[in-house]
């Protein structure tokens, strides 16, 4: 039953069953299942589980949660995705941005944008700003994250055609400004 769920994209339904073999294997000693074929497949399917249990608890939880503590677990739950290999059984692989879109919260966006700051990601950080200007958030609001930036790109030493469009594109913005003057610090303007 567990390896029919499986192989039907039914993972929440192999858990379940999986649990409850487990369950009369331990409440009743004698009975007629399969335990050395349990226990592969706990081992096999165990990491996807926690996974998946996981996941669903931090949406759940997500909105009674400081914003920087919901990205940080996130984000270690897609490091647990990677180094248990799950993409083998054809879950998709998450995504801080697709799952800070869901939410559309200009706190969670924040913090996502310092998230990928504190990894020297300022592209992917300028995604998350863009949002926060979509939401009409002041951009004094976000001064400190546009500076941030700004000072990083002006740094770094060359950008592929999207960035450079990118950065034409906020040069022109009233609303980047911050970003911008820092940007032109950074590169020695």
């Amino acid at each position: 039953l567990v390896e029919n769920r499986m192989d039907s994209g039914k993972f929440a339904e192999a858990d379940n069953y999986l649990n409850r073999a487990l369950t009369l294997i331990s409440e009743r000693g004698n009975c007629r299942i399969d335990t050395l074929r349990t226990r592969e497949q706990v081992e096999k399917y165990g990491a996807l589980f926690i996974y998946l249990r996981q996941m669903d608890a931090l949406e759940k939880r997500s909105g009674k949660m400081d914003p920087d503590s919901l990205v940080g677990q996130f984000v270690s739950l897609m490091d647990f995705f990677d180094a248990s290999g799950l993409m083998q059984f054809g879950v998709e692989r998450p995504v801080l941005y697709s799952f800070v879109n869901r939410y559309n919260d200009p706190g969670l966006i924040a913090a996502a944008s310092r998230y990928e700051l504190g990894r020297k990601n300022y592209f992917q950080a300028l995604k998350y700003l863009r949002k926060l200007k979509e939401q009409e958030i002041p951009a004094r609001e976000t001064m400190y994250l546009q500076q941030m930036a700004g000072a990083g790109i002006g740094q770094s030493n060359g950008q592929d055609a999207d960035e450079k469009q990118l950065l034409d594109e906020l040069s022109d913005d009233y609303w980047f400004r911050f970003f911008e003057q820092a940007r032109m610090e950074g590169t020695g303007w």
